[in-house]
């Protein structure tokens, strides 16, 4: 299922047609007929820290769960309400997946510009993330992520950490890169 939905999703020619099956993608997440098959979700199985057991390889995961991992997994990652995802992060114990989509839709607005709408979209995304964390009783990372992100010498330097510390190697060494082309045309033209 994932694989056939990322080829879908990756075959859509432009965003308008993305924001029409994000739209659909709500409104099936936004149904309240999935607590009936909560009870029967023990047949999907993989690491789900929410989850968690010691001792046990393979946690339980609910079908909510596995779809918001699978939306988190498409390149680009979709913008679902954030109303909504923290709606899902309550009902269906999807903290950690929430946490994951509501973080990269935070890298997504802070290289959309500095106007006062995306700043104010970036205030309300970070107060959403450190409920997570709370919820997740991760107040260390509350902590440390208020102080990394007030430290962050620029908005480059901020996205490339953040694609560094949640697992996107290829992307975060992508932005690396870019930053040190940057420096590196600095350098060039301070030294004419």
């Amino acid at each position: 299922f994932e694989k056939l939905f990322s080829a879908a999703w990756a075959g859509m020619p432009n965003d308008r047609v993305r924001s029409v099956f994000v739209a659909a993608v709500e409104t099936l997440l936004g149904q309240p007929y999935h607590a009936q098959f909560l009870k029967h979700s023990f047949g999907f199985t993989g690491a789900s820290h929410s989850n968690f057991q010691a001792g046990s390889q393979h946690q339980r995961m609910n079908p909510i769960q596995c779809f918001l991992r699978t939306l988190s997994k498409l390149q680009p990652v979709p913008e679902l309400s954030a109303d909504l995802l923290m709606h899902l992060a309550c009902e269906y114990n999807s903290w950690y997946e929430v946490l994951t989509l509501l973080e990269c839709q935070y890298c997504i607005s802070k290289t959309d510009g500095g106007s006062l709408e995306s700043a104010t979209r970036e205030e309300e995304l970070l107060s959403l993330i450190n409920t997570c964390h709370l919820n997740l009783n991760q107040r260390d990372v509350c902590l440390a992520a208020s102080s990394f992100v007030d430290s962050c010498i620029g908005a480059g330097t901020e996205h490339a950490l953040s694609l560094d510390v949640y697992g996107m190697a290829e992307d975060a060494l992508e932005a690396y890169s870019d930053l040190i082309e940057q420096v590196d045309a600095a350098e060039t033209a301070f030294d004419l």
